[in-house]
């Protein structure tokens, strides 16, 4: 499980950095490599952590999504992650 979490998290951080330098849809890809090893941690686990971490994957696709100008896909990945954050 450890080594799935670094892993998600080295997903999201090159994310990041390529999302800086603008480079949305290769940002777009990891942010979603992320997500999905989150997603699988959260069912295994059910930690807040993991939970937090699929929400904020959840966020990252939306700016990503929104900055592109779809608004409505950005709009789902928004509400995935309240949803989550609500609970």
């Amino acid at each position: 499980i450890e080594a799935q979490n670094d892993l998600s998290s080295s997903y999201s951080k090159i994310g990041t950095i390529l999302q800086m330098n603008g480079n949305l849809e290769d940002a777009l890809q990891y942010y979603k490599n992320a997500l999905s090893i989150r997603k699988q941690l959260m069912a295994e686990t059910s930690t807040l952590d993991a939970q937090r971490s699929v929400a904020s994957s959840y966020h990252n696709i939306g700016i990503i999504l929104q900055t592109q100008g779809k608004l409505e896909d950005a709009l789902q990945y928004y509400k995935n992650a309240l949803g989550i954050q609500e609970q």
